[in-house]
């Protein structure tokens, strides 16, 4: 009896105790699943960081959102912000956000790597923040993390009175988002101003352990211009794109992302880990809609496939204005490059500013001596208005070239190419039929060192 006396009198404490923490949670949560972010301090009551450390306490999806005072823009300084359970973290709900640059930004003091760091765990949101000032990634997706969404968000960039400042001015080799975990989704995201927007898998510079990051998803993107996907100017990586490192298989990079303004390619997959990868209805060196060259610097090449990467593909893209080629096959065996438009608009009725050559297919110098020359399917192509050549193999074997329309759209309008439809070059037994030919200006197929090819 008197254990149950003890047990009823500890339960009526309990319960006081925990109406009280009721009552305090209830002054910060709009309803039961929201928090709200009352102010821009670093950590402390209505802060993020504290919203965040009391969703990060049970498994129970929240939502924070923000009620900031004043006008905005609104800038939270912030320590890295470790993301441990699912939670939506909406920027879209502070009271004055437009949609563009009046938002809240999270921004990493002295020494932060990450500024959002999501791990071991799946479901969270981030949406609709501007993320800058950083060491290493805006946003990190651990290899233990799942099923997590980046959207509406601007990365590695913020206006402000004197332009747009670039996050590389802090930290030259940054990125805007890393990634590798699985089925991961970032949509409708501007990342500009670091060195390569969106690195997927391990890095390939160092030994890698065999870790796959697989069938993340990548749409309505802007990598490199602005918002409006219209121009680079002011805007811009100084790397890659979307770069695809070690252990990186099933991407879907597609759904009309604007990739322009990079120093080096817009998207690269660059590892023989690297495998059935799709690269899809993307803008590569042109603005949002495909009707012209994108305003600025566009990239070296639209997509690199390199260092013997299998089995990937490309179609249904719209490449025009990069500085060397759209599409480059540099070694790997198995990749298709179908169906994409290459040097006109996306109607295909109009040339839009030339690049040097539209498919390059070629073998690594340095490749090691038995390893087979590259295979590559090149079929359904639009490929017009270059200033060397249309399609260009540099030692492949084996490389098919059908049912393309070189120098001509489908119409029969004529769009040629100054040098050659198709440039062969120590390259032999690659075939080819069905293909439609316009007005390459030394003809349709030329061959240096190049025997037993036959594509008509």
């Amino acid at each position: 009896m008197k254990f149950m006396v003890i047990r009823s009198r500890f339960s009526k404490f309990l319960l006081l105790v925990l109406s009280a923490a009721a009552t305090c949670l209830s002054l910060n949560k709009a309803n039961a699943a929201d928090i709200i972010v009352t102010n821009a301090n670093p950590n402390g009551p209505g802060s993020l960081f504290a919203a965040l450390d009391m969703a990060n306490q049970t498994a129970t999806p929240d939502r924070i959102v923000f009620n900031l005072p004043g006008n905005g823009p609104w800038t939270i300084t912030t320590a890295t912000l470790w993301v441990i359970t699912p939670v939506v973290i909406d920027g879209t709900t502070q009271p004055g956000y437009d949609g563009a640059f009046n938002r809240v930004y999270v921004e990493g003091g002295p020494g932060v790597s990450s500024v959002f760091f999501l791990t071991n765990h799946s479901g969270t949101t981030i949406k609709g923040l501007g993320i800058y000032n950083y060491d290493n990634n805006g946003i990190t997706i651990w290899a233990d993390a799942h099923w997590n969404f980046i959207d509406d968000d601007y990365i590695g960039f913020k206006r402000t009175p004197g332009g747009i400042l670039h996050n590389t001015l802090r930290a030259p080799l940054c990125a805007g988002i890393g990634i590798q975990g699985n089925y991961n989704k970032v949509r409708r995201t501007t990342v500009s101003g670091v060195y390569n927007g969106i690195n997927i898998g391990e890095a390939i510079e160092q030994t890698t352990t065999g870790l796959v990051s697989r069938d993340n998803l990548f749409e309505y993107n802007r990598i490199g211009t602005d918002p409006t996907g219209q121009t680079t100017v002011g805007y811009g990586n100084t790397s890659t794109g979307i770069f695809l490192g070690a252990g990186v298989q099933s991407s879907w990079i597609g759904g009309y992302n604007v990739v322009a303004g990079n120093g080096g390619s817009g998207i690269e997959i660059l590892h023989p880990s690297d495998t059935n990868n799709r690269i899809y209805y993307n803008y590569l060196g042109v603005n949002d809609g495909g009707t012209r060259v994108v305003d600025g610097l566009t990239n070296n090449q639209g997509i690199l496939i390199g260092n013997r990467a299998k089995n990937n593909g490309a179609w249904g893209n719209v490449a025009a204005g990069n500085r060397f080629a759209g599409i480059i096959v540099a070694s790997g065996d198995g990749n298709w490059i179908w169906n994409n438009t290459i040097g006109l608009n996306r109607a295909q009725t109009q040339a839009i500013g030339g690049q040097n050559s539209g498919i390059v297919v070629n073998v690594d110098m340095d490749r090691s001596p038995g390893v087979a020359a590259v295979r590559n399917s090149i079929e359904g192509n639009m490929i017009c208005n270059h200033f060397l050549n249309a399609i260009e193999i540099y030692g492949g074997v084996g490389n098919g070239v059908y049912n393309n329309w070189i120098g001509t759209n489908s119409a029969g309008q004529p769009f040629a190419n100054t040098n050659w439809g198709v440039y062969l070059q120590d390259a032999s037994y690659n075939s080819g039929g069905n293909n439609a030919w316009g007005s390459n200006g030394l003809g349709r197929v030329g061959q240096v060192g190049s025997p037993n090819n036959w594509i008509e």
